[in-house]
Parts: C-alpha cells; structure tokens; sequence
C-alpha cells in the first residue's frame, strides 16, 4: 500500500479481502487464486473451492471445483446467494503494507 501524498509505504492496521465467483468456465478451465501473507481465511461448509496450504503458514491456494455460469456471477456482496457464497474466500490481513494474489 501507498500513501497517495508522500508514495511512501503505508501500514494497514488490519481488514478483510474477499475474492468472489471462483469457479470453472465453459471450456473446464478452473480458476484458482493464490493469497499470501494472511492471518486465517474463511470459506462456508459447502464450499466448492478446494484448499491447499493454510493460514498457519499465510498462504493458501483456492481453486473451482464446479462450473459457473454468467447468470449466478455476484452483482451484489451485500446479496449473495449460497452457490456465491460457495465460490467465494475471505481473507483476514492484520498490520502489512503488502500481499500477493495471484490468479
């Protein structure tokens, strides 16, 4: 993060980043996102993503395992249905001035 007045590194004393519609497109290729530098993350109990690290190392990559269609993309994060809900992570990142998603 930079501070828009001095471009000096700023510190983010602690939020929430959530990546929503992780899933499969037409052709079967599955998405998948990468987070690092993470305190825990959080996913429902019927989540469609599949998991690997954790947050007791602060890195962890989400992948589809369901394919999606145009139609049940988020419009709203506020009005999520349950397969959004599904297809969806949220991160906790707690005093950082940088992380890195990669999808």
């Amino acid at each position: 993060f930079i501070e828009a007045e001095t471009g000096a590194m700023a510190q983010m004393p602690s939020f929430h980043f959530t990546v929503f519609d992780i899933d499969a497109g037409k052709s079967r290729a599955l998405e998948s996102v990468t987070l690092s530098d993470f305190r825990e993350y959080w996913i429902t109990n019927t989540s469609e993503l599949k998991v690997e690290g954790s947050d007791t190392d602060g890195m962890a990559t989400f992948t589809a395992t369901k394919r999606g269609e145009g139609e049940d993309n988020p419009v709203d994060p506020a009005e999520l249905t349950q397969v959004q809900l599904d297809r969806a992570v949220t991160v906790f990142y707690n005093d950082t001035n940088s992380f890195v998603l990669s999808v």
